[in-house]
């Protein structure tokens, strides 16, 4: 699968399990780029745009099949892919975005116990070719996580899911970051959002996404 081409925007993905403050890293590096003049967007999965927010409203409801669950998920990310991602991309813009694909492969299935080539493939099928240029695993223990998270109000049905999942996901993402630490950058979030902000920050001037002055 390709990376985006020369002359678009980059595509970078914060995931991890539940609690790690994806939503509130995305936020703050997508204000970060805009405030140095690199036109940046920010996203989240599922959701973003009317379909998949439609399918998002499903999905968090639960009491559905594994495998419908994850045909919901690709349907979600096709819509968003072909419709918001690729089009944001090609108008040179950033993207910041909250889970993409390896969620699926994790959730749906290390977790859930479905297939996780045939759930590839079909990814494939769903959006193409397209994959981040990086991904951040923001890392925090499974119990910290899912108390962060009931911080934050009800859970919906997959944070509602025991311990043992949980743990399951975790560790399936520190398996992936970890054998590939050329596209992944494991950060600690149990440290505050803006030390992990710093962090995250970091590692974007090191690879050479952040250029101080902006876009020439």
């Amino acid at each position: 699968m390709e990376r985006v081409e020369n002359g678009r925007g980059f595509f970078v993905v914060l995931e991890g399990g539940e609690g790690g403050g994806k939503s509130t890293q995305a936020r703050l590096i997508g204000e970060w780029f805009n405030e140095n003049n690199q036109p940046t967007k920010t996203f989240r999965e599922p959701g973003t745009g009317p379909v998949s927010e439609g399918i998002r409203s499903l999905l968090v409801s639960g009491g559905m099949a594994n495998e419908t669950e994850a045909l919901l998920f690709l349907a979600a990310r096709s819509e968003f892919v072909r419709k918001i991602l690729r089009p944001t991309l090609e108008q040179q813009t950033n993207v910041v975005n909250d889970r993409f694909a390896t969620s699926t492969f994790i959730y749906q299935g290390l977790a859930r116990g479905l297939n996780v080539e045939d759930l590839m493939y079909m990814n494939r099928f769903a959006v193409g070719s397209l994959i981040p240029d990086h991904s951040f695993l923001l890392d925090v223990p499974v119990e910290v996580g899912l108390a962060r998270a009931r911080g934050l109000g009800e859970l919906d049905a997959i944070e509602s899911m025991g311990l043992d999942f949980h743990k399951i996901v975790n560790g399936g993402y520190l398996d992936i970051a970890r054998s590939d630490l050329d596209n992944w950058t494991i950060v600690d979030a149990t440290a505050s959002f803006e030390e992990v902000s710093r962090t995250i920050k970091g590692t974007l001037t090191d690879l050479g996404y952040y250029k101080a002055g902006g876009q020439k």
